[in-house]
């Protein structure tokens, strides 16, 4: 691993995790910048941008977001979801005491995230109401906001794990290390 991984064996598990949540934050405050950036960079980096986010979403003009009178590189409801995206980091800090909690239920919140803008977007088609842009924005957050709680959670668990010798110090002599494999210790015996 070289010297990151020599960085990583000096760090205690504190530091990893603030290591882990610094590279999280960095990652999605990135990628918000660049939805962000269409209004204020030159047309050829307005163009790639544009381009990047096209493989991702429509891009449809009158249900995108403009700042200046330029579209971002999103949609609204990509916007809602890259928005809070960016302020995911803050709310797995906020979250820390319900950690626990939030990932026995993580299929529930997970399928929370897809109904609700689902709910919004199949509602508008059938004709039942007709979003709006705060609706689009609103329910992408929401679905932004699981999105980022559990990927902000998962790269600070991947940096809270031991690396190179601490590993298999930690995990002792013979043991697995490999911890998606390990057995269960909350599961009951025999199961």
């Amino acid at each position: 691993m070289g010297n990151a991984g020599s960085v990583l064996q000096r760090m205690n598990r504190k530091d990893r995790r603030w290591a882990g949540w610094i590279l999280a934050a960095g990652f999605t405050w990135m990628v918000f910048g660049l939805v962000m950036a269409p209004p204020f960079v030159g047309e050829g980096l307005r163009y790639s941008i544009m381009l990047g986010f096209s493989e991702v979403c429509h891009q449809i003009p009158v249900r995108s977001p403009h700042a200046q009178g330029v579209q971002l590189a999103v949609c609204d409801r990509c916007f809602g979801m890259y928005a809070a995206l960016a302020a995911a980091p803050f709310l797995v800090l906020s979250l820390r005491s319900w950690n626990p909690w939030i990932d026995r239920h993580a299929k529930h919140f997970v399928l929370a995230g897809l109904i609700v803008p689902a709910i919004d977007w199949g509602g508008d088609i059938v004709g039942l109401w007709t979003n709006t842009p705060w609706s689009r924005v609103l329910t992408g957050a929401v679905f932004g906001c699981v999105a980022g709680y559990f990927l902000v959670s998962a790269v600070i668990s991947l940096m809270d794990r031991p690396v190179g010798k601490n590993r298999a110090e930690q995990c002792g002599e013979g043991q697995q290390t490999d911890d998606f494999n390990a057995p269960d210790p909350a599961a009951a015996p025999g199961v």
